[in-house]
């Protein structure tokens, strides 16, 4: 049997190739919404995981691009309260 994690793999890995086949992330939202309703979680989850991943690398290829990279400022000293 297949355990969760690796089902939860295979669909992020599939959503990816969807992705880079030019898919949109709409077209992978509406597939996330009829697994749902199949009561598919571990493919919702997968595919979720895969927008989540996309979303990140386009925000740093944005940031790099845009050159922020300058303009970031992380502060290991203080909390998130700026305590």
């Amino acid at each position: 049997m297949i355990e969760k994690s690796e089902l939860i793999d295979h669909y992020f890995r599939l959503a990816l190739q969807d992705i880079d086949n030019g898919h949109s992330i709409d077209y992978l939202r509406s597939l996330m919404y009829e697994f749902e309703k199949q009561e598919m979680y571990e493919a919702c989850a997968g595919i979720y995981k895969a927008i989540d991943f996309n979303r990140f690398w386009q925000l740093v290829d944005e940031i790099d691009s845009e050159s922020y990279l300058d303009k970031i400022q992380i502060n290991f000293e203080k909390d998130g309260n700026n305590t």
